[in-house]
């Protein structure tokens, strides 16, 4: 609605962003809600790759023999938090 609107303003036409909402909502018309992607990890090309200590093989025969951990991304309020 406020995209159509500046469009309209910026065309030259005088109108009301009331009358906008109003008449896109009498004719089921609603705008595109587009998220911007949040870029978390930027690869280092020239880095060697990490080994991989345990072969893929994740089950373990006992207690504390394998460990592994994992970053998680959540978006609270306006900044984002990192959750391991």
């Amino acid at each position: 609605m406020r995209r159509v609107h500046a469009e309209l303003r910026g065309f030259g036409h005088t109108v009301n962003r009331k009358r906008v909402e109003r008449l896109m909502r009498l004719h089921r018309i609603e705008g595109r809600h587009l998220r911007r992607r949040k870029r978390t990890t930027v690869p280092d090309r020239l880095a060697p790759p990490a080994p991989d200590l345990v072969q893929r093989a994740f089950t373990a025969g006992q207690l504390n023999e394998k460990w592994c951990g994992d970053i998680t991304y959540v978006q609270v309020g306006g900044s984002w938090l990192y959750l391991a």
